[in-house]
Formats: structure tokens, C-alpha cells, sequence
């Protein structure tokens, strides 16, 4: 339970330390939009699906907010690819393919309410995001 909240943590320092303008470089324009969408969207998302598994949803109401923060996540992939600047068509490709693989697993798993797959889901869905960070964000090298 502690590694997805870490995970979380590590994933808001890397955020933080590129607004802070240490990560500028080749960005301009597109870096800022990133910044903000994983700023606004991103964390905010992946912390309740994340979140889902060390704090279980009680009721329906619940697993429908962990259904919205996938989508949320789903949609600001799409938002990340049309952003000014865009990302290199591989590694990007193999990156968004993984992401998607680990998000059909992730809403499987909260639409049969199993949590031991949702777990499983998220460990290949921070692993997506992590292998994108690697190449997208110099902090992560």
C-alpha cells in the first residue's frame, strides 16, 4: 500500500522539479501544456486509481469515480499526443500502446470490482507511465 502512495509521491516531485524550470530544454510551448495537463489531470487521476487499491471503494458511487480518473487518464493521453511540440512517434507509440493494455486491464478489473487485478493493472499502468518518463522527462534518466 505504501509503494502505490510513494509512487504517487515520486511521480509529483519529477511534476514539481520540471515546473520549477530545471527541466526546460526542448519543450517550449508543448512542455508547458504537459506540465500543466499532468499538473491539472494526471496526478489528480492517477492517484484515485492508484489510491483505489490501499483505500477500497465502498459502494458504487466509489468504483464510478475510479471509472472517471481512467478516463481522465485515457483522455489527457490523447490531449499529451496533440500537444504542440507532440512526442516522437516511437518510442511514444510503444508507450501509449502500453498505457492502453494497462487501462482495458485497469477498467476489467473496476468493473468486476477485483481488486487484486486492479492492483495488477496498476503496477503495468506506473510501469507505462515510468518508461514514458524515462524519455519525456530528463529528471527520470
Amino acid at each position: 500500500m505504501r509503494s502505490r502512495r510513494r509512487r504517487a509521491d515520486i511521480a509529483l516531485l519529477f511534476v514539481l522539479w520540471a515546473a520549477s524550470g530545471a527541466g526546460a530544454g526542448a519543450g517550449g510551448e508543448g512542455a508547458s501544456a504537459t506540465l500543466r495537463l499532468m499538473q491539472e489531470k494526471v496526478i489528480p487521476a492517477s492517484n484515485t486509481v492508484f489510491g483505489a487499491t490501499a483505500e477500497v471503494p465502498a459502494d458504487d458511487a466509489g468504483w464510478r469515480e475510479v471509472e472517471q480518473a481512467l478516463e481522465t487518464l485515457v483522455a489527457s493521453v490523447r490531449e499529451m499526443a496533440d500537444a504542440p511540440g507532440g512526442f516522437a512517434p516511437l518510442p511514444w507509440k510503444d508507450d501509449a500502446a502500453a498505457f492502453a493494455r494497462a487501462v482495458l486491464d485497469a477498467r476489467r478489473a473496476v468493473a468486476a470490482r477485483n481488486v487484486d487485478a486492479l492492483e495488477s493493472a496498476n503496477g503495468a499502468l506506473y510501469q507505462s507511465c515510468e518508461t514514458c518518463h524515462v524519455v519525456y522527462l530528463p529528471a527520470s534518466k
